[in-house]
């Protein structure tokens, strides 16, 4: 059953009045660094309905079962977010780092079968055991499904990485690049710890660990988005 007409308008004006609209996020230069007008409009959709979610659970005084449900959508949402930003750099403006190279490299590897006795000869020569080994080759297929075999935490080291490559090109003294290096990792690290709430995503893994994402985390997950938004626009 829907709220009554006047709760309907009341919801309404309150969570228009504490949402960012699509202008104001632009003009913060929120996900800039998208050159894809369509794609980028979709991310800045995603971030406001998201938003539009908590306000609507903050404004009720949600409790219990509809907190930790406000909670989890929000972290999986935008940390999917991120990790999209992730994907699109390292396949467009980032492709060049030497960083990006050396992830979709060792992502490009594809495990391979190889007789059983020629194992054991690779496995003697060495010294080691055979279960020691896997081999494999480069797959020189281009195809961006590689993406989904990195870590969304290799990902984000892949894109720290970039951006210090990047500050070198430029010349900044070293002392500059690691400042503005420790700066970017704080980021880096609080998104790398909202991960594991993020994966709760897969009930097996919820209900295997005994740690729930709490308000708070799903508060650093919103300043997280504009953080790392921050961090590639000096760049891109």
């Amino acid at each position: 059953m829907a709220f009554e007409n006047g709760q309907n308008k009341y919801i309404e004006k309150y969570v228009t009045n504490h949402v960012e609209s699509k202008q104001l996020l632009n003009q913060k230069k929120i996900f800039s660094f998208i050159k894809c007008e369509k794609d980028k409009a979709s991310l800045l959709d995603q971030f406001i309905y998201t938003r539009i979610l908590y306000k609507f659970l903050e404004g009720v005084q949600a409790e219990d079962s509809l907190l930790y449900a406000e909670v989890k959508i929000q972290i999986i949402l935008y940390l999917s977010l991120i990790e999209y930003c992730c994907d699109y750099l390292i396949t467009n403006q980032f492709q060049q780092a030497q960083s990006v190279r050396n992830t979709l490299k060792n992502a490009s590897l594809k495990k391979i079968s190889v007789n059983k006795d020629l194992m054991k000869q690779i496995a003697k020569s060495v010294d080691r055991e055979e279960n020691d080994f896997v081999i494999s080759v480069k797959d020189n297929t281009k195809d961006t499904k590689s993406l989904n075999k990195i870590r969304f935490a290799d990902k984000l080291d892949c894109i720290g990485a970039a951006l210090t490559e990047m500050d070198n090109k430029r010349g900044y003294n070293k002392k500059k690049i690691l400042r503005r290096e420790e700066f970017r990792k704080k980021t880096l690290e609080e998104i790398k710890g909202l991960i594991y709430y993020r994966n709760n995503i897969h009930l097996s893994h919820e209900l295997t660990n005994d740690r729930k994402a709490t308000l708070a985390d799903s508060k650093k997950a919103y300043k997280c988005v504009k953080k790392f938004s921050d961090i590639v626009n000096t760049f891109v």
